[in-house]
């Protein structure tokens, strides 16, 4: 395993950032990972469920900071990470839907949580792999798996993962989101695509130096986006 990491794998949480989260107040050191085979409360952003089966990998780490980033920069630059970790045992084209998806042809296979907590950010990855036995009707044609990396032990993927996420976590600390930039815009899976956020329809033609979506807009204009729900015109 890494040697950055102290690495705590359990076979059943309710959740790894939570569990993390306890862990702070204990004073445990920054890289310490959660990692568990199986989540009964995993949660994604703006607190919806995460279904986490045995045979996927999720996991929470802890990074510390002097001055915690601006999100979303480094959701994406995480995404990055378990992206390009990904492609060292994956053939798929593997891309990242802002703020924070992991997607294969068009169905999301995994999501990154970034959570700040004082001087601390907690980031929670959620991969699915194994293709569960049965599969929540609302989720349907939405998720996707990595089923190729199935016969793969989970501990080689959370190596590989971990070694870039520490490595883009330095240099992000450094230097921001601007180093990223041109390869995220390779990774974007919303570039050209019609999109809305909220209540802001464009395309997307960009990223902003913080991560910040930019679309052009019917009217010619350019619309910096922090933060909010993406739909694909015509899709999910």
């Amino acid at each position: 395993m890494n040697n950055q990491a102290q690495v705590y794998y359990f076979s059943n949480l309710d959740s790894t950032s939570k569990y993390l989260k306890e862990l702070i107040s204990q004073g445990v050191s920054s890289n310490t990972v959660i990692w568990a085979d199986k989540q009964s409360q995993g949660k994604g952003r703006q607190g919806r469920e995460w279904i986490s089966p045995p045979g996927g990998l999720y996991f929470s780490v802890l990074l510390f900071s002097s001055s915690v980033p601006v999100k979303p920069a480094f959701s994406l630059v995480a995404g990055e990470a378990v992206v390009e970790a990904l492609k060292l045992f994956s053939n798929k084209n593997i891309q990242i839907k802002w703020p924070n998806d992991i997607m294969v042809s068009g169905r999301k296979v995994g999501g990154i949580l970034c959570e700040s907590l004082n001087k601390n950010l907690i980031v929670g990855v959620g991969l699915n792999i194994k293709h569960p036995a049965k599969i929540p009707k609302k989720l349907k044609g939405k998720i996707g798996y990595l089923s190729d990396l199935e016969c793969i032990p989970r501990e080689k993927i959370l190596e590989k993962i971990l070694t870039h996420l520490f490595l883009y976590w330095e240099h992000f600390q450094k230097e921001g989101f601007s180093p990223f930039r041109e390869r995220q815009l390779q990774l974007a899976y919303l570039l050209n695509r019609e999109i809305i956020v909220d209540d802001c329809r464009g395309r997307m033609v960009d990223y902003g130096p913080s991560g910040e979506l930019i679309l052009l807009t019917e009217e010619n204009e350019r619309k910096k986006i922090i933060q909010g729900s993406v739909k694909e015109l015509g899709g999910n």
